[in-house]
Parts: C-alpha cells; sequence; structure tokens
C-alpha cells in the first residue's frame, strides 16, 4: 500500500481539503493535479496505487472520473454532490455494490458540531412532537463567486451547475435528519439571472414517512448570507442558524439560546477528514450511505 494521496481538481475547495489533509494525513505524500490535466493523461496517474484520491473537479465529471480511479484507489472521497445524473448514480450503485464501502461524499454539514448538537437537541424529544420544518438558504452569487462567475461550475449546467447541485447540503442534512423524503411538490427558476442556463433558485415541499412537512427554500440571488432551519415541535420552534452558528429556541414566552460555535462550520471539514481518516484506519466500519442517492434523486425529480 503506497503512502500516496491523489487530489483532482484545483478549484478554491481543493486547497481548503488539502490544507486539512496535510494536518490529519502527516506522513503521507500528496500529488495534487488539476481536472483538465488528469482527464487528458490519466494513464500516468494510474501506475500506482493510493490509500486515498480525493475528487474535487466539475460535479458533471464526478461518476466518470470515479470509475477511472475505482481499483487504482484503496479509498475515495467525491466533493458532494457524488454526481449530477440520479440516473448515473443509481447505476453506479448497483454496478458497484462490493465499493460502496470505499466511497465517501464530502456533505461537511452533517459533521459540523452545531447540527451534532441538533441532532442530541432533536432527540430528547423535550419539545414534543415535530410539525413541520422549514429550511432557508440563500446567497448572492457575484458574493460568493467573485472571479469569474459567468464562467465558474454554479452559473453552468455542463459542469454540473445551479442552485439544486451547488446548495444540496440543505436537502442531504434534511434526509440526514428526517429519512428518505418524498417530494409533495416543488419547482425551479431563473429568477434573477436570467442569462445562466441553470436555475437560481428552487422551491420544494416533501414529507418523510412520518408524514413531517419540509419546506426547503434554495436561491442564488438573496444579498444577506442566510442558512437557517426551523423546527416547529408541539412546545416551541427549534431555530438553527448555520451562518452565525447559534441554535434558538422560541416560543410564546421567550427565545432562548441552547447552544453557540461560531467556528463550527470550518471545524465541520476537520471532523469529516477525521471521521474518514478512522475508517481508512479501519477503526470504524463504513459504507456509502444511501443519504447522497436519495439527496441525488430529490434533485433529478425537481422540475
Amino acid at each position: 500500500m503506497q503512502n500516496e494521496i491523489l487530489l483532482i481538481g484545483k478549484g478554491s475547495i481543493s486547497i481548503k481539503h488539502k490544507l486539512i489533509l496535510k494536518k490529519i494525513f502527516i506522513n503521507y505524500k500528496i500529488i495534487h493535479v488539476g481536472s483538465r490535466k488528469f482527464e487528458t493523461n490519466y494513464k500516468k496517474y494510474l501506475k500506482k496505487k493510493y490509500i486515498l484520491t480525493v475528487i474535487v473537479n466539475e460535479t458533471s465529471n464526478h461518476i466518470k472520473t470515479l470509475k477511472k480511479i475505482l481499483k487504482y484507489s484503496n479509498y475515495i472521497f467525491i466533493e458532494k454532490p457524488i454526481g449530477d445524473s440520479f440516473l448515473e448514480v443509481k447505476k453506479f450503485y448497483k454496478q458497484y455494490p462490493s465499493k460502496l464501502n470505499k466511497i465517501f461524499v464530502g456533505y461537511n454539514i452533517i459533521f459540523s458540531d452545531i447540527f451534532n448538537r441538533l441532532k442530541i437537541e432533536l432527540k430528547s424529544k423535550k419539545y414534543g412532537k415535530i410539525i413541520s420544518v422549514r429550511s432557508t438558504v440563500g446567497y448572492n452569487l457575484k458574493y460568493w463567486r467573485k472571479k469569474k462567475m459567468q464562467n465558474s461550475v454554479s452559473s453552468n449546467k455542463k459542469l454540473g451547475g445551479g442552485v439544486l447541485n451547488e446548495l444540496s447540503h440543505e436537502i442531504n442534512y434534511l434526509v440526514e435528519l428526517f429519512g428518505e423524503l418524498k417530494l409533495v411538490n416543488s419547482k425551479k427558476y431563473k429568477s434573477f439571472f436570467k442569462n445562466f442556463d441553470v436555475e437560481d433558485s428552487a422551491y420544494i415541499l416533501c414529507k418523510n414517512k412520518n408524514n413531517i412537512i419540509i419546506n426547503l427554500i434554495m436561491d442564488f440571488y438573496r444579498q444577506d448570507k442566510f442558512r437557517e432551519c426551523q423546527i416547529i415541535c408541539e412546545k416551541g420552534t427549534v431555530i438553527v442558524d448555520f451562518v452565525d452558528g447559534k441554535i434558538f429556541l422560541a416560543n410564546s414566552k421567550e427565545r432562548k439560546t441552547l447552544y453557540i460555535n461560531k467556528k463550527h462550520l470550518e471545524r465541520s471539514y476537520y471532523n469529516q477528514w477525521s471521521y474518514l481518516k478512522k475508517i481508512i484506519n479501519g477503526e470504524l466500519n463504513f459504507k456509502l450511505p444511501y443519504n447522497s442517492l436519495i439527496t441525488t434523486k430529490i434533485i433529478h425529480n425537481i422540475n
């Protein structure tokens, strides 16, 4: 087994992953290659076996890259989502069932301290039965993708962009909290960036097996950075502010702070990689959760 990590893709997220990899995988050599260079000369990089491959190229190339590297890497990390085509992802799950214990999809929010605290709060059942959920996420793309917004992955369909793929964290964490979701109604729009060939907003209504109604709104155009989940229970509403790192309880009498962690998002990447390191070291058993497939399925079914 080679103590080498192959990192494919040179976007900003790859730099973030690389910095953390250097801290966690101290004695490993990291080979960092751009997605185009890998595509045009991939055989050069398939002459050896890697302990880990990190795929952070365009979403539209995820499954294609995954298939190429599958037998040359002990473990594989793919930046979310696993792919931009549900049918392609579903086919992969069926075609390689024995490989699902070596593939990890990078939905880091579910590894954040604030998300783990939320699960503890809900598991306690001290707020009574959950009645409904409202999740909202939005930020203007011109602030998020400051350089060459028009050419970014986010604004290009052929690269796997659009608000649904780029902000699929929301769908994934809702599936993590409430199980498989069934679409009741949905709509995606080009509301603001009409020159893009992808949707810049989406409105989703779904429910889980317990008939908890979940409303999700996503957009690329609001001026304020906003990411919030409201879980409406019998004894109050649990509000998670992912931007400011706070959890509140609101009812007719008060709005009480339950938890504060302003660094939860940055730490989520470290937590995610620490978890994966334990899998690689054989300390944890793992199988690619169907949450990633369910997330892609929901996106596929939105009109």
